[in-house]
């Protein structure tokens, strides 16, 4: 929509001078126009021999003094009229168009349109609560989040579960340093499967972190183990227990068998 200007003021006058068809400039009686729009910040409408045959609505530009000036051709026969020659002395009125009337009544009934593009700013979208019912699935993708977005304050517990995460979507250069800590997964939430090789090394483990109750049975084996933290076959321990550890015996001088003990 473009705006026109309005004043409602405005004195019917007539014309100092006939005009033609095609003439762009408009002199009015002397004084005129001085109630009449400038056209300083939008242009108005006047109509010329109104309610006569010769009726012709002109979309003017702007006004100095008692001078109209018409900015282009395309502006004269304005509103569904037709542009012609006046005659000195023919009445001139400062008027709406059926365009005045009409780009409201879209603008009001027809919700297609949408004509307030400066209302969408970012201060406003923000201000705005927004619910998960007034999003499609898969409306918002990573393409419309900017870097850092998204931050913990901004999601709510279990606001994201494991269905809406793609496989491999997260690695490691998305996840800052001491982010995840033991409260934010739940038990067995993070299996060898979802860890790729040596993701987890020493710097990523806390002193003390690990002990026997965060591992199962016989999860940790030689092939987990640096060579300095393996045990090797013919190696020597203090034991106090009475019973053999599973693959171990107790030294006390007895044989073996070379062939079922071959790596002794």
């Amino acid at each position: 929509m473009t705006r026109r200007e309005y004043a409602g003021g405005a004195a019917a006058t007539t014309l100092a001078a006939s005009i033609t068809a095609s003439d762009l400039t408009i002199s009015l009686a002397s004084g005129g126009g001085s109630d009449w729009p400038t056209g300083t910040s939008d242009p108005f409408i006047i109509a010329i021999d109104r309610g006569t045959g010769d009726e012709e609505k002109i979309l003017v530009l702007s006004r100095t003094g008692d001078t109209l000036t018409v900015a282009a051709p395309g502006n004269r026969g304005f509103d569904d009229t037709t542009a012609t020659s006046h005659s000195v002395g023919a009445a001139v009125d400062h008027v709406l168009g059926a365009i005045d009337i009409d780009e409201p009544n879209a603008h009001i009934n027809n919700t297609v349109l949408d004509h307030h593009t400066q209302y969408l700013t970012s201060d406003r979208h923000l201000a705005i609560s927004h619910t998960t019912a007034m999003y499609a699935a898969d409306s918002v993708d990573n393409a419309a989040l900017g870097p850092d977005a998204v931050s913990d304050a901004e999601l709510q517990d279990d606001a994201v579960g494991s269905e809406h995460i793609q496989t491999d979507a997260v690695g490691a250069d998305e996840i800052g340093a001491a982010v995840i800590t033991e409260p934010k997964y739940a038990a067995g939430s993070v299996s060898l499967r979802a860890m790729g090789a040596d993701s987890v090394d020493g710097d990523k483990i806390a002193d003390d972190s690990i002990d026997s109750e965060h591992y199962v049975n016989f999860s940790v084996d030689q092939d987990h183990l640096s060579d300095n933290a393996k045990v090797h076959p013919g190696m020597m321990v203090v034991w106090s227990g009475t019973t053999e550890p599973s693959s171990w015996f107790f030294c006390y001088g007895q044989e073996k068998s070379r062939i079922a003990q071959a790596n002794l």
